[in-house]
């Protein structure tokens, strides 16, 4: 009900702003969720195909003598990620 003094203006007021703050900050929420699901997927992308290429890796060039090298330089590779 919609009355004419400053009272129920004032609650009116006070009720839209709170539902544009709601807005806002789930909209905020969202797109950081959404960073951070992005983030974590390429994570998982990068960590696989280190695992694909150590195993590649290990069939390729087991036997070798540059073996001990080449899967230093994939430790290498890791701790930087």
């Amino acid at each position: 009900v919609i009355k004419g003094d400053v009272s129920q203006f004032m609650q009116n007021f006070f009720n839209f702003t709170g539902l544009l703050f709601s807005f806002f900050a789930s909209t905020t929420y969202a797109c950081l969720y959404q960073q951070q699901e992005q983030l974590y997927l390429a994570l998982y992308a990068e960590v696989s195909e280190a695992r694909s290429l150590v195993e590649q890796l290990t069939l390729v060039s087991q036997g070798r003598p540059s073996y001990r090298a080449l899967l230093g330089s994939m430790g290498d590779y890791v701790q930087e990620l």
